[in-house]
């Protein structure tokens, strides 16, 4: 397993992605966590983080393949998950290791992602539109962690 990330408040989920390009959601019950989504080729590389939106069911990951991707979660048949085809965020040169939703931060009401990676830049998405709005560049080596203060 190489990363994961619990739902917001009161959804009962765990997401997590693995080394072998996977992403799975699993949910939480008495019994313990039950799979209940499996998407085995999510990213064409390793997934290295995940965020779920605050207060939405919506989860964006980032790899090794230098993309960030957002996509929706939602009920499926029986007590399945499915997701919805993924907006791809491309424009990062190298591995994308960190991210986190920008809460409380919109332009012109859009849901805003950031995203550190090994091109030795954070870059601020637009999740909704799918565009870079902005990009802090001149990191000495690689970003590992970054946070946003609401």
């Amino acid at each position: 397993c190489g990363c994961d990330a619990l739902s917001p408040p009161g959804g009962g989920l765990v997401a997590y992605g693995t080394t072998s390009r996977g992403l799975r959601v699993a949910g939480a019950s008495e019994g313990g966590l039950a799979l209940r989504m499996d998407s085995p080729s999510y990213h064409q590389g390793s997934i290295y983080a995940l965020a779920w939106a605050p207060g939405a069911p919506v989860l964006a990951s980032a790899s090794n393949d230098k993309a960030v991707q957002v996509t929706k979660v939602r009920l499926g048949e029986g007590d399945a998950l499915a997701h919805a085809p993924p907006a791809v965020l491309s424009g990062h040169t190298g591995t994308v290791r960190c991210l986190q939703w920008v809460g409380g931060a919109h332009l012109a009401g859009a849901s805003l992602v950031s995203a550190g990676a090994g091109d030795c830049a954070v870059r601020l998405w637009d999740a909704e539109r799918g565009v870079c709005v902005s990009r802090l560049s001149g990191h000495g080596a690689a970003v590992q962690a970054a946070a946003a203060a609401d």
